[in-house]
């Protein structure tokens, strides 16, 4: 899957920039990721699933068609956390908390308004990705050998890998998004800073039980970077 991933950026990157002749930017760019998991704990009382930040690193790459319009891509790392939480004898929080990771090739356009060097840009587009690795750590319910311990209930704590179950989970992802920012152009370089939402197409499980809950990310990501413009390498074509 991650070479299909990579296939397909090269592919768009290398077609669009022949067929269209036009001026491409590639650079780097880092953020946070504030994901909301949607999904329900039914009839599970005092239970709950909680928002929760994490982090993206990508290489964005913009193919111009001209000042106003552009076509996007890139490869971006990024986290999708959230946290499940139960309360035990409406005293203890026990809690999970999720760290998952994701690598996504984003497909967009990108449109563009300003004056001079600065310009506000909008975005709207969709993404594919690639589950990578999923870890959680917290406190959960334990109890000790002995039934007569007056402690025998005890809080334990974790932090372990989670494997994945080709039978459970479903490791492909798909979302549409829609992102606004500001960039300015340096010479040949431009610093950009962006917002955008990502609205989750794909359950994170595969249709393995009756009465499933379904379980989708919807992700906001706030990122700032740098793009390097082909006049860097040379002549602009």
């Amino acid at each position: 899957m991650i070479k299909k991933l990579i296939c397909i950026l090269g592919f768009i990157i290398i077609f669009t920039s022949y067929a269209c002749a036009m001026d491409v930017s590639f650079g780097i760019e880092g953020g946070y990721s504030y994901n909301m998991l949607n999904t329900s704990t039914g009839y599970r009382l005092y239970t709950s699933y909680e928002n929760r930040a994490g982090f993206l690193i990508g290489v964005p790459v913009l193919v111009h068609f001209s000042k106003q319009f552009a076509l996007g891509s890139g490869l971006r790392y990024v986290q999708k956390n959230y946290r499940y939480q139960r309360t035990l004898l409406g005293e203890h929080l026990l809690y999970s908390d999720f760290t998952n990771g994701f690598l996504q090739v984003p497909l967009f356009l990108d449109f563009s308004l300003g004056k001079n060097n600065w310009r506000i840009f909008f975005d709207i587009g969709a993404t594919l990705g690639f589950w990578l690795r999923s870890s959680r750590k917290g406190e959960w319910m334990g109890f000790s050998e002995n039934p007569y311990d007056p402690d025998y209930i005890q809080i334990e704590q974790f932090n372990e890998r989670i494997k994945f179950d080709n039978r459970r989970d479903n490791r492909f992802e798909s979302a549409l998004f829609a992102g606004v920012g500001f960039r300015y152009t340096l010479k040949s370089f431009t610093p950009f800073i962006s917002a955008q939402l990502h609205y989750g197409l794909t359950d994170l499980q595969k249709n393995y039980m009756l009465n499933q809950v379904s379980r989708y990310n919807n992700t906001i990501t706030v990122q700032m970077g740098i793009l390097f413009n082909s006049s860097l390498f040379g002549e602009a074509r």
